[in-house]
């Protein structure tokens, strides 16, 4: 049987034997399925290559059968390897050099943020350092979800916000709010201020043009506060573009309604499991354990990472895992104490996004419990900001 052997394959030995009954040697070799290759016979000696695992066996039926056996040559990674057995260096070596790496992977080494104009890299500095994540941190000492989390309740710029974990770096990734786009009137149009709101004026700083108005004085939407058309003693009326600074204290009601009985998202106790292998920023999809997701389900999704194990030590390959989550919907009915909790918490949720640029002076709330619900009907005095600029509109235009 022809076989090529390396110095790097599997171990194998060429023996000869000498003298003896040599038929019957081989006779009992090949009775036990002892596999033998590049058999030949040369002046009363047979040569032939055996694995090293065999040869113990080989050796003793040669003995039986008045034969001597002698090893000319060695073949494999293994006899090559244990040449430098004595050599500790070449071992210890390389694995220290794992343990180090397996060891330093444990550890946060690096943050770098990415996606931000407006907010600074020491602002989300302090908000991984709050969240346990800093150089020289344990990475299991951390959830990156929730770092996200806390990012976007509490900075109020963010859009969207990605922390990710490569090794030993960490990745902070951002996305501001793009700021609300007015259009702006050139300041070589000549226009006025008016007022968008109904309310009281406070005070009033005038930049350019005249005041309109008294502090004091109520005032009502679309009312001309400061004018763009100004008399001048030696060009008569000419039109400038108004500049000026007012606050109003204005009174708005706002009514939030929410049923007894509710529909509500209830998550299934099973959850679906999809399986990635990681290659640096490459996934590459499992071929087990994929789930069937149907387009009609109502699932939500969310995807965890973490490193491949061998001995229960971390290596380098690293898999993410997708997690499925399907949600039935049910009717609750809940009681009138918890439907005015829900709508005290949409009350907050309104003055956090509508009203932030005011000052509340004073929020008066009526409840109005309803035959299928409450209504909760609160009546806002704040001081805002008020004026908008509108373009004069002249006749020789």
């Amino acid at each position: 049987m022809k076989k090529k052997f390396t110095s790097y394959g599997p171990a194998h030995i060429r023996f000869r034997a000498i003298g003896g009954y040599q038929e019957k040697f081989l006779s009992v070799l090949i009775q036990n399925d002892i596999q033998l290759y590049e058999i030949s016979e040369k002046d009363n000696e047979l040569s032939a290559v055996v694995k090293a695992s065999d040869y113990t066996y080989i050796a003793r039926t040669a003995v039986k059968n008045g034969i001597r056996i002698r090893i000319s040559e060695k073949y494999g990674l293994y006899f090559r390897l244990y040449s430098y057995r004595r050599r500790w260096g070449l071992v210890v070596g390389p694995m220290c050099c794992i343990a180090v790496i397996l060891i330093l992977s444990q550890f946060v080494w690096d943050i770098r943020v990415s996606g931000n104009n407006n907010l600074s890299k020491a602002q989300l500095y302090s908000l991984a350092d709050e969240c346990g994540i800093y150089p020289g941190a344990y990475v299991h000492n951390f959830y990156t979800n929730d770092c996200e989390c806390k990012g976007m309740s509490d900075i109020k710029l963010l859009s969207w916000i990605s922390v990710e974990r490569e090794g030993s770096r960490i990745y902070i990734k951002v996305k501001e709010k793009e700021p609300v786009k007015t259009e702006e009137i050139p300041a070589e149009i000549p226009c006025n201020i008016v007022s968008d709101y109904d309310g009281q004026l406070i005070s009033a700083t005038v930049k350019r043009g005249v005041l309109q108005v008294n502090t004091g004085d109520g005032i009502r939407k679309g009312q001309l506060l400061i004018s763009g058309t100004v008399d001048n003693s030696n060009d008569g009326v000419i039109h400038i573009h108004a500049e000026g600074e007012l606050l109003a204290r204005c009174q708005q009601t706002e009514e939030f309604y929410l049923p007894f009985k509710q529909e509500k998202r209830k998550p299934l106790a099973e959850e679906k499991y999809s399986y990635y292998l990681m290659f640096g920023d490459f996934s590459f999809k499992s071929p087990l354990r994929n789930p069937e997701i149907s387009d009609e389900d109502d699932i939500s999704y969310r995807e965890e990472y973490g490193f491949i194990k061998v001995l229960g030590i971390n290596t380098p390959l690293r898999y993410k895992k997708g997690i499925y989550t399907t949600y039935e919907k049910e009717q609750v009915v809940y009681r009138q104490e918890d439907v005015i909790k829900q709508l005290q918490k949409e009350k907050s949720g309104f003055e956090d996004n509508f009203l932030q640029d005011c000052t509340v002076v004073s929020a008066v709330s009526e409840t109005i419990v309803e035959e299928e619900g409450i209504r909760l009907r609160v009546t806002y005095t704040v001081d805002r900001n008020i004026g908008k600029k509108q373009k004069i509109s002249l006749i020789y235009e």
